[in-house]
């Protein structure tokens, strides 16, 4: 498929960061060791979805909490700021914006956590 290796774990959590152009996009798709699952189940580490810039994931931070869904996270990876939820099935689902900046994967530090709130 012409997936090149972006990064591979470097904090022993199994993960490998796949890219078609890793110059232009970190990764497209990410294999990590699965969740432990009952009989036959079907598991999606997380989908990601790419938006314009931090004013769109703001939006979408907003359109959320609005449907009521929980925001499990909100982190910096260095090389973009992640947004993360879950959908009705249980499945992680990222948003996020490119930050400009080349920072090795696996990385997150805290943006905002749900137990400190925001500054308006």
């Amino acid at each position: 498929m012409g997936l090149e290796i972006a990064d591979e774990d470097l904090d022993g959590r199994g993960m490998t960061f796949l890219s078609s152009d890793p110059e232009r996009e970190h990764h497209e798709f990410v294999l990590m060791k699965g969740r432990v699952t009952s009989g036959d189940a079907k598991v999606i580490q997380q989908i990601s979805f790419i938006v314009s810039g931090l004013d769109e994931l703001k939006e979408y931070h907003q359109r959320i909490k609005e449907e009521g869904v929980e925001i499990d996270r909100i982190v910096s990876h260095g090389n973009a700021f992640g947004m993360y939820f879950f959908d009705p099935e249980g499945n992680r689902i990222e948003l996020y914006c490119k930050t400009g900046f080349l920072v090795p994967q696996p990385h997150g530090s805290p943006s905002i956590s749900r137990r400190h709130p925001t500054r308006s």
